[in-house]
């Protein structure tokens, strides 16, 4: 196999690898390598697997031998990464390792014998439906703080997402908080009447990796055979499902409130961001002492001192002290675009509600309040 490409394109082809690509295994693992097979069109098509993840993509090349190769993912992208000249010549020498050339700088690096790469045969079918790839990387960009990491809750590592008539929903949660997303689809038409499927963690990451460089294009989310896919004009990723059942999110979203705090979400983002400091390292706690037109934001430990700020607000409930964790709440005052936001609170031991003052926006995060001593 005998091939030139452009130094740019390679590169952000390989960069889309490198998460999926096994880097903890040695270098005789296959998992660690990608598989590149020059095609009929002109074009190399690269494929990428952890058996959770499938990534099938490809770049424009000069072909002048065609084959196929198997490659270390992460010392193919290292050794380029830092070449200057505009073309990569990529060649399989006489004795199977592949020599990589860039102007005047050249690398030999080993490879892996192609036909022990696992096969990878996916259906180009299934359901599906066309969105702007802005929207679904937005969408999945939010949702990442909230999910959890934790291996024994495996219906929580991930982002539900749900497609309805005209609407995506996606939910995440990691047993603290809870953040539920909703957009219309302009245009979209539902080959089904509704479809729900748990993408997990890594599938998520890999998802906006894969949009990074389509913000302006179009993509087909679908579904297929348990996995949830992703195609955009040159690439599709199959992210494999979590087989397990979403918890019920919408009975811990409170719709009563004893007060609803309205007040400037990038004001109060400011002030948690100072009181942020002066909080345990643990807990993170913070506390906002709330009143009719101002809240108090605080935060103290023992070793450090304290610090407090205030930030003008409306709130139509009694005055109350509640503690949240600093970090829990700038993450979902992140993840609003409304520039005026509403807490709904329920009670200082009970889930408080933060969503943007524009209802149009339908965005919704809880928030369990915590014991500060």
């Amino acid at each position: 196999m005998k091939f030139s490409a452009d130094r740019g394109t390679l590169m952000q082809t390989l960069a889309k690898t490198q998460g999926i690509a096994d880097k903890k295994g040695t270098v005789n693992n296959v998992l660690a390598h990608i598989l590149l097979e020059s095609m009929d069109d002109g074009t190399i098509r690269v494929k990428c697997t952890d058996y959770d993840v499938v990534l099938i993509t490809s770049f424009p090349a000069k072909i002048e031998q065609p084959g196929k190769i198997a490659i270390n993912a992460r010392s193919f992208y290292d050794s380029i990464r830092l070449w200057q000249d505009a073309t990569v010549d990529v060649e399989v020498l006489p004795g199977g390792n592949i020599q990589c050339q860039c102007g005047r700088t050249r690398a030999t690096l080993n490879s892996f014998d192609p036909d022990d790469f696992p096969l990878i045969e996916k259906d180009e079918g299934g359901d599906g439906i066309t969105m702007s790839a802005r929207l679904l990387s937005q969408l999945a960009a939010r949702m990442t703080p909230f999910m959890s990491d934790d291996p024994s809750r495996m219906n929580l590592n991930g982002m539900l997402v749900k497609l309805r008539k005209v609407e995506a929903t996606v939910v995440a949660t990691d047993g603290h908080r809870l953040a539920v997303v909703e957009r219309e689809i302009p245009g979209a038409t539902l080959p089904f009447e509704e479809k729900q499927a748990i993408v997990h963690r890594k599938g998520v990451l890999e998802m906006r990796r894969l949009l990074e460089d389509s913000q302006d294009g179009d993509v087909t989310l679908g579904f297929s055979m348990g996995e949830v896919v992703i195609r955009t004009e040159i690439a599709a990723l199959y992210v494999r499902q979590i087989d397990e059942e979403y918890p019920n999110y919408s009975g811990v979203i409170p719709g009563k409130f004893i007060g609803d705090l309205r007040c400037n979400r990038h004001e109060l983002s400011n002030a948690v961001k100072i009181a942020s400091p002066i909080t345990d390292s643990h807990s993170q706690g913070i506390r906002m002492a709330i009143s009719k037109d101002r809240v108090v934001i605080s935060g103290s430990r023992a070793d450090l001192g304290n610090v407090e700020t205030e930030v003008f607000s409306e709130y139509d409930g009694p005055e109350l002290t509640i503690g949240y964790n600093f970090r829990f709440l700038l993450d979902s005052l992140g993840n609003v675009d409304s520039d005026q936001i509403r807490l709904g609170i329920t009670g200082s031991e009970s889930p408080s509600l933060l969503r943007p003052e524009n209802e149009a926006e339908f965005s919704q995060f809880v928030i369990m309040p915590m014991e500060l001593n």
